[in-house]
C-alpha cells in the first residue's frame, strides 16, 4: 500500500515539474531569443502597434541599400516600396514577430516612394530617395573615372 502511494505522489511531482518547465519555456519564448545585429548604414524600419516607425525615411538615390526591418508585433508584416502609380519596386518577406530581417533593396531613382504592408493596408510611410550634393556635382558634369580619382587626391 505505501509504495503505490509513493509512486503516485512522485508521478504527480514529476508532472508538476515538467508542466512548470514548459510554462517557463513558453513565457521565455515570448521575448526574442536573439536579435539580428543592425548592419552599419542600414535603413531601419520597425513595425509596432500595426504602424511603421519612423513613418518618414530617406535614402541616397541611385544606390542600393540594406533594409533592417524589425517586426515588434506578433502579427505578420512586410515592407513593400511602391513608386508612381503604385508600381511595386520592392517587396519584402512577410514574417511574424517578434523578429527581424535584413533585406537588400535595389537602387531607387530620385523621388518619393510609399512604404506599405501587404497584410495591413493602414500601415503606411514615406521614403524619399534623395540626390546627395556629391551625386549632383558629379552627375551634372561628365568626367572620366581617372579624372574623378585625380580630383580626389
Amino acid at each position: 500500500g505505501t509504495s503505490s502511494g509513493w509512486c503516485v505522489a512522485t508521478a504527480r511531482r514529476s508532472c508538476l515539474l515538467v508542466g512548470l518547465a514548459w510554462l517557463i519555456a513558453g513565457c521565455a519564448g515570448s521575448t526574442p531569443a536573439s536579435t539580428i545585429a543592425i548592419p552599419a548604414g542600414a535603413l531601419q524600419v520597425r513595425a509596432a502597434d500595426t504602424a511603421f516607425a519612423p513613418s518618414r525615411l530617406s535614402v541616397q538615390a541611385d544606390q542600393p541599400f540594406v533594409l533592417y526591418f524589425a517586426n515588434g508585433d506578433t502579427l505578420p508584416h512586410n515592407v513593400v516600396i511602391t513608386g508612381r502609380g503604385g508600381a511595386r519596386v520592392f517587396v519584402g518577406e512577410i514574417f511574424s514577430g517578434v523578429a527581424q530581417r535584413i533585406q537588400e533593396v535595389p537602387a531607387l531613382a530620385p523621388g518619393v516612394y510609399q512604404l506599405q504592408c501587404d497584410l495591413h493596408p493602414e500601415m503606411k510611410g514615406d521614403l524619399e530617395a534623395r540626390v546627395s550634393a556629391a551625386q549632383g556635382s558629379t552627375s551634372s558634369r561628365r568626367s572620366s573615372p581617372g579624372e574623378a580619382i585625380r580630383g580626389a587626391m
